[in-house]
């Protein structure tokens, strides 16, 4: 009985998808190696503001998941938040909040990448020691 329970209680680890939709725009996810990344580009992850939008990160980050790969991924998302409503330095407070906001709200929502997000959050959480998480 435990055993069986056990072994099809396995979590299938979810792949983050190489297309997302924010708005209305496709962004293509590519994962590089991360000699590439780091030490050609310098940096875990790239944001091309022209069509096709292209988010480029580090493999060995997103595959390793958590909080680092989340950070990771929404911060370039927020790249194309910036690059698509225009936003700059006379963009009123409230405008920048409200914009981001919706955004990051898409991307937990309604985008191909929630099932993604929402594996990385699990993660975070369950490694709070002591936390209970609410399973209804």
């Amino acid at each position: 009985g435990q055993l069986c329970n056990a072994t099809n209680n396995i979590m299938k680890k979810t792949t983050i998808p190489n297309k997302v939709t924010l708005g209305f725009t496709t962004v293509t996810i590519k994962l590089l190696d991360t000699h590439i990344s780091k030490d050609i580009g310098e940096q875990y992850g790239s944001y091309i503001n022209s069509v096709p939008y292209t988010i480029y990160l580090d493999r060995t980050i997103i595959e390793r998941g958590g909080p680092d790969a989340l950070n990771l991924v929404i911060h370039e998302f927020l790249h194309h938040t910036h690059h698509m409503h225009e936003l700059d330095n006379n963009t009123t407070e409230e405008l920048l909040v409200n914009t981001y906001a919706n955004d990051i709200t898409e991307l937990l929502v309604r985008s191909e990448l929630k099932d993604w997000i929402l594996e990385q959050l699990g993660a975070s959480v369950r490694g709070i020691k002591g936390l209970v998480v609410n399973k209804h």
